[in-house]
């Protein structure tokens, strides 16, 4: 599997919640490894049954953060309210697209420069709009509220082998899993069952994985997402190195024993690592999936990502890569030290 073209391919398509052509390219890829089912949350599952009474819930979340239309200015702008967490400071000029019976392109609205009293004032996404070319008696007409818009990006490959896109939080964590995936395929049969959950409304507060995870009740999980990448003005305590491996979370919400099986596996078998200290909650799937029923031992990793919640997420495949690899010998080794 080329993991960057993978990684183009998800990161290209729109997948904000409502909108499904990202796991339309997401399924005949998981369809390998498995009997793809789609939940009506919006997210996919794919169980690698081996016969055995018990499963491992490998997630990662597949939404991305977008736009709801809420109606149409006299005008003929459209006007949206944000569908997770967007950051606002970087809309201006962006293009997008509105998903209405017939895809729309468009552009945020920029200020004139020249006209502005006020250049570092950011108004509210309720004072934003999208602009669609249209008259207003068109855009009334074609456009409705609870259409969805998504952020139109390519994804390009920068210098030093990494990419840059939209919407790598998490396509980055849906090509770990693939990789993995079928890196256990390669590698004979585990003795445990896998399901493979691309979960869907992360950016709405975790509601496709808490659904998942109750309807397979797995022996144990491991979500897959991304985390603070290092950068400009980031704190070298508060985030992980581009190419230093994948972040191994560790945290009081979390199930120690995995992160530990994690951290030991990973120096077993030379695989690039680092750890994400976290003092409560992880804000991510981890935290619903391990409340759900009695209890679901949970651990976590997650790729660095520098520039979260814009048009140019930046990572670098080989920590997608390290990710897959110790996830295959976590599955492989399942169960050994039980």
């Amino acid at each position: 599997m080329d993991i960057t073209q993978t990684l183009f391919a998800l990161s290209n398509a729109a997948g904000v919640t409502g909108v499904s052509s990202a796991l339309d390219i997401l399924e005949p890829i998981a369809s390998r490894f498995g009997k793809p089912r789609r939940d009506n949350m919006g997210g996919l599952t794919v169980f690698m049954d081996y016969g055995t009474d018990k499963t491992v819930m490998l997630d990662a979340h597949i939404d991305e953060i977008g736009f709801v239309v809420t109606g149409v200015d006299e005008d003929g702008f459209v006007n949206v309210a944000k569908s997770g967490g967007v950051d606002i400071r970087t809309l201006p000029g962006q293009e997008v697209t509105v998903h209405a019976a017939e895809p729309l392109y468009g552009v945020f609205c920029c200020p004139v420069p020249h006209l502005s009293k006020n250049e570092k004032a950011m108004p509210p996404i309720e004072d934003m709009a999208v602009d669609i070319g249209f008259s207003p008696i068109e855009s009334q007409a074609r456009v409705r509220p609870g259409d969805r818009v998504s952020f139109r990006q390519s994804s390009v490959s920068l210098q030093n082998e990494r990419i840059t896109g939209k919407s790598f939080d998490n396509r980055a964590g849906a090509a770990v899993l693939l990789r993995a995936a079928e890196l256990i395929k390669d590698g004979g049969a585990p003795g445990v069952n896998i399901a493979l959950c691309f979960s869907a409304q992360e950016e709405l507060g975790c509601r496709g994985a808490k659904t998942m995870a109750y309807e397979l009740r797995p022996a144990e999980a491991v979500v897959v997402d991304v985390s603070f990448g290092d950068g400009a003005g980031v704190p070298e305590s508060r985030c992980g190195k581009l190419d230093g491996g994948v972040m191994i979370g560790v945290a009081p919400t979390l199930y120690k024993p995995i992160s530990n099986r994690m951290i030991s596996l990973a120096f077993k078998h030379d695989i690039s690592y680092q750890l994400e200290g976290m003092g409560g909650v992880t804000s991510t799937n981890a935290d619903v999936i391990s409340l759900t029923g009695a209890g679901i031992p949970c651990g976590l990793l997650s790729i660095p990502l520098r520039y979260m919640h814009t048009v140019v997420e930046l990572i670098s495949p080989g920590d997608v890569e390290s990710a897959a690899r110790l996830i295959f010998h976590y599955i492989k080794e399942w169960g050994r030290d039980e």
